[in-house]
């Protein structure tokens, strides 16, 4: 599946005993280096004060756990399977990002003061992680990390709006706004190689947000300002456009009710022929099927009581499989992380009482 990765952050101030760090890091890169058989990370006892990271085969078979104890929520698995990061809350109170191998052992943080796990992604060959640190929205910084180094390369700072990078793993995709004086927020598209040099701005229409890139183009999510109620949540829908943001269109044509957004785009197929999106709003969330030619939308279930209540999380390479979450956008007990063919149909139950899964499929 597109987008598993590392969430990493780097920071000064990590509070390890100099030893106990470096035996945890020899340790760590040890095992990343051999991919792991589990294919599937994901929450448990989500919404208490102490979630706790699993893995698990790809169909949910032997399950173990990976962080207890003071807790972790937001993972992501890496591509080759090797490692998670996820967000935990250290006992200084700033969220941080760490990285454990999905071998076991020790985590070790990679950066404090995380701002966001929905800023934050592998590459595809797992080598890098691009995410965002800062306790000031106006002010996150977007870095990348080196995952064998561990070194920071500070990108771009301001509000960043989403995260991807290319198949080939040479460049990063990131949306960012200057601040948040607008509503919507004047956000663009920026690329940027791994190697070194500076940003290039793919888009000038200030509307451009959640960039997902695939195999031949980028989709992401372009907004405006619904007319009517001021309080009114901002509007989207998916375009397309080639990586140099040339011949960008509009994809989908949906029409959000009030206090409703979306779609935005969520993933690619390996292929291209299948696009995973995003709609959600105040207390909604649920994952729509795109058709990359048509921009035709479908939901992944027959019955609304069901299909309103999958939150996507990834689709397999292949296109055929939808990775999600049922019971709703908030986390608690009353989820089972299931799969559900992309083209819709009857949902099958991976694990039980889980939430926000994650897959390198």
């Amino acid at each position: 599946m597109t987008g598993g990765r590392c969430r990493a952050r780097l920071q000064a101030e990590i509070s390890l005993p100099a030893l106990a760090l470096v035996a945890a890091l020899a340790t760590l890169a040890c095992v990343v280096a051999a991919p792991a058989r589990a294919t599937i990370a994901y929450e448990k006892n989500s919404g208490s004060f102490h979630p706790s990271i699993w893995v698990a085969e790809a169909n949910g078979g032997s399950p173990r756990q990976l962080v207890g104890g003071t807790g972790g929520n937001q993972p992501l698995i890496a591509p080759d399977g090797s490692a998670v990061i996820f967000q935990s809350l250290p006992a200084h109170g700033n969220a941080a990002l760490e990285m454990v191998s999905t071998a076991g052992g020790a985590s070790v943080v990679l950066a404090a003061q995380e701002a966001s796990m929905n800023n934050t992604a592998w590459s595809p060959d797992s080598k890098t992680i691009a995410t965002t640190r800062g306790l000031t929205p106006e002010r996150e910084q977007l870095v990348l990390i080196d995952v064998a180094t561990r070194s920071a390369r500070v990108i771009a700072t301001g509000t960043i709006q989403g995260v991807s990078f290319s198949p080939d793993s040479t460049r990063l995709a990131y949306a960012r706004a200057p601040n948040l004086k607008t509503f919507p927020t004047f956000s663009d598209i920026y690329t940027v190689p791994l190697a070194g040099g500076s940003p290039t701005r793919i888009t000038r229409n200030h509307r451009s947000t959640e960039p997902v890139w695939g195999p031949a183009k980028i989709a992401f999510a372009r907004t405006f300002k619904a007319r009517g109620r001021r309080e009114d949540a901002p509007k989207s829908n998916v375009w397309l456009m080639h990586p140099d943001g040339s011949q960008a269109r509009q994809l989908t044509r949906q029409k959000a009710a009030f206090l409703l957004s979306g779609p935005a785009p969520l993933a690619w197929s390996a292929s291209g022929a299948q696009l995973l999106a995003q709609f959600g709003g105040q207390d909604t969330v649920y994952g729509e099927g795109v058709n990359p030619l048509t921009g035709a939308v479908h939901t992944f279930s027959a019955k609304k009581s069901i299909a309103l209540q999958l939150v996507a999380a990834g689709i397999s390479r292949d296109g055929s499989t939808v990775l999600a979450a049922t019971g709703g956008f908030d986390p608690g007990s009353g989820h089972n992380i299931v799969s559900v063919p992309f083209a819709g149909g009857p949902i099958t139950t991976l694990v039980r009482n889980a939430f926000a899964p994650t897959w390198n499929d």
